[in-house]
């Protein structure tokens, strides 16, 4: 298939990807060459897509060589999503109903739950939703608008009853919202009021909340302060007047946050991109990294503890990153248990299951465009983490996670 196509690479810290290219500029095939830190060697993922003539997906074949068929009906609209692993059948989605709008009237899924949905005749906006499986009716909701669109009243009489309400002011921003679930058993009333250009200036909320405690209150009042010159819609503190809290904020020239401290997180620094995506964060508790491809997508997090550590006789703090997630795509996600596929249909998650069963092509590798896998990962990813670290927010970082190659690759692999 690659010989026949229009092949192009990028590199960046992750290692090496291929993106294969159709006739009418579809995607048809990706080979992402991962380097994971403190990994033995780098691995490959290779996904391929298949199209219509129409230019839909039609086929899809995962890493672990499983083949997700999508099906439509004569209009052209989706009508069911299959997959094939080995010979066994899966049926993600196994029937989609349309009206004479192209709005959707019934799903039916492969978990023996489905979903069907009515519309107002006129502004074709969503009246009710039924969600139903063997044990009854999940969902059983009702939905109410205001003349402009506003959704007032949603109102679920289904296995798990609530009922919540809402009123907007002239600028139609939420004033007011309540709710009850459990016929009353528990329920909350929210009030906001805003500035005349539209800053949230304090929000007023007393309801309750239950876990396996018991039932809780969780009333506050709280004021928002505006006075930050680097971010004048910035808000620079809040105070929550029933529990005595505050919450501090400081924000970059772009608008990014790059300080809050709370009694929950204590201090917590973040930074942030050239581009303005969040980079890394560190607070008293944890401390987490992101990376991003070309294209502005997350293809890696790191996260860990903070702890004390004894160097030379002195107590430092030190972030232990220890936990590792690796966005192969939006198809498949690698962390330190295993591997996690995810089935969309029309840029909607609609299930993820755990991976199982070998991954295939893993040791074809895409030769670097510049430099070499250990350089890459040595020299460029955990030289530019350690440099985020200490430029950013001061502080010593230890990358800990375990070869993903060889704990989780290689075993899944195992025939």
């Amino acid at each position: 298939m690659k010989d026949k196509t229009i092949t192009y690479k990028q590199q960046d810290v992750t290692g090496v990807q291929e993106f294969g290219y159709g006739n009418m500029g579809e995607l048809i095939f990706n080979l992402h060459s991962y380097v994971a830190l403190n990994s033995s060697d780098a691995f490959s993922l290779t996904t391929n897509w298949d199209y219509d003539s129409w230019n839909r997906v039609k086929t899809i074949i995962y890493p672990d060589g499983e083949s997700l068929t999508y099906n439509y009906n004569m209009g052209g609209l989706l009508k069911s999503i299959k997959g094939d692993k080995n010979g066994n059948i899966y049926d993600y989605i196994k029937e989609i109903d349309y009206d004479e709008y192209e709005q959707r009237t019934d799903v039916y899924n492969g978990n023996n739950t489905s979903s069907h949905y009515t519309y107002d005749p006129v502004m074709r906006r969503m009246t009710t939703l039924t969600t139903i499986n063997p044990n009854g009716n999940i969902l059983d909701i009702n939905y109410d608008y205001d003349s402009v669109g506003n959704i007032t009243t949603i109102d679920n009489v289904g296995i798990n009853k609530y009922h919540q309400e809402y009123i907007y002011n002239d600028l139609y921003q939420l004033k007011v919202a309540t709710g009850n679930w459990n016929n009353n058993q528990i329920n909350y009333n929210l009030e906001m009021t805003y500035s005349p250009s539209g800053k949230i200036t304090n929000k007023t909320l007393y309801g309750k909340s239950i876990d396996n405690s018991g039932t809780h209150a969780m009333d506050h009042r709280t004021d928002y302060n505006y006075t930050n010159s680097n971010n004048p819609y910035g808000v620079m503190y809040t105070y929550d007047n029933i529990n005595s809290i505050q919450n501090d904020f400081d924000w970059d020239v772009k608008g990014n946050m790059i300080f809050n401290k709370s009694p929950q997180w204590g201090s917590r620094y973040l930074c942030w991109t050239e581009d303005n995506r969040l980079q890394a964060v560190k607070d008293d508790k944890m401390a987490a990294f992101y990376n991003y491809d070309a294209s502005g997508e997350r293809n890696l997090k790191l996260t860990g503890e903070n702890v004390d550590v004894i160097q030379n006789g002195q107590l430092v703090n030190i972030s232990i990153l220890d936990q590792q997630t690796l966005y192969a795509s939006a198809l498949v996600t690698i962390n330190d248990k295993g591997y996690t596929k995810h089935y969309f249909e029309e840029g909607k998650r609609i299930c993820s299951k755990i991976g199982s069963g070998y991954l295939q092509d893993i040791s074809t590798l895409s030769p670097p465009i510049e430099g070499d896998y250990k350089d890459i990962q040595e020299t460029r990813l955990q030289g530019g983490i350690t440099e985020t670290f200490g430029k950013c927010m001061g502080q010593e970082v230890a990358i800990k996670t375990q070869d993903l190659l060889t704990n989780i690759i290689k075993n899944t692999n195992i025939k």
